[in-house]
Formats: C-alpha cells, structure tokens, sequence
C-alpha cells in the first residue's frame, strides 16, 4: 500500500512536511550568530517591524503567548543587553520595550544567516520550484499573520 503523500491526488503529507519546516527553522536559527531561540528572535523580528519599539501586551500578541510569558522573555533579552525596557508614560501599568543597538544589528545577523541557510537549502531545487516555493510560503506568513492583524482567519 503507497503511502498518501505519494499520491499527488491525495495531496500533501503534512505531518511530514511540520517536520521539514521544523527541521528548517532549527537548522536555519541555529546557523544565526548569536545563538538566539527561533522565540527571541522573533520577539526581535516583531520589535525591529515597529519601529524598534512596542509594549509588551503588543510583543504578547504578536507572539501568540500570554503576557507574563513575553514579560519574562523580554527578561532574557533584556540580559543579553538586546533590548531595554520601561515603563510606558500613558500608563504605569504598561512597560514599553525597545531594540538596543546590540539588539538592532542581532536582528540583521540573524536575518542575514537565516536567509543564506534558506538559500542554501533551496539551491538545489529548479527554479519553477524554488518559486513556487517562495510564493506558497508568503502565501502561508499572509495566512498565518492575518489574525494578528485582525485580518480573516485562515
């Protein structure tokens, strides 16, 4: 008996395709220079995109986690001197988090890394399928990205 994922017809096996990605994402963060978790850097990420400032109920947010969790991630990059944090003038109760200098060129290394292993995991590949391959995975970040930005779910 042939297995599903073998079958154009039946479509893609996508417990093996979690593997892949998470194989990926493993290989491609930890070829990144400062030895960040995929979760720092993208709380990183998240930062760098708005202006190298947000509050931690916003990193929260993006990040899918609650907010004593980004609270004690924003911790551990505040102790790798990668970003600072304060309280926010609108309210005491918030804590505003920026990108230090440290935490700005950590956010280009790590990009820069994570795009070369991409890279070089995909040159292999024709490139009809390296396309397709990019235009799926930009289609997958819209639809994973949508409710976060209160957009429709997928």
């Amino acid at each position: 008996m042939s297995d599903p994922g073998d079958d154009p017809v039946a479509g893609p096996d996508w417990e093996e395709l979690s593997h892949v990605l998470v194989d990926l994402v493993r290989t491609a963060v930890a070829s990144a220079p400062d030895a960040l978790t995929p979760v720092q850097l993208r709380c990183l990420e998240v930062l760098s995109a708005s202006g190298g400032r947000a509050r931690v109920s916003d990193l929260a947010e993006a990040l899918g986690v609650v907010a004593s969790s980004a609270s004690r991630l924003v911790d551990r990059l505040v102790a790798l001197g990668l970003v600072s944090r304060r309280q926010a003038r609108a309210s005491r109760r918030e804590v505003d988090v920026s990108l230090t200098g440290a935490g700005r060129r950590a956010v280009q290394r790590s990009t820069a890394a994570v795009t070369a292993a991409l890279e070089t995991a995909t040159a292999g590949m024709a490139e009809g399928d390296r396309e397709a391959l990019r235009r799926g995975l930009a289609a997958l970040g819209a639809s994973v990205t949508a409710p976060a930005r209160g957009g429709a779910a997928p």
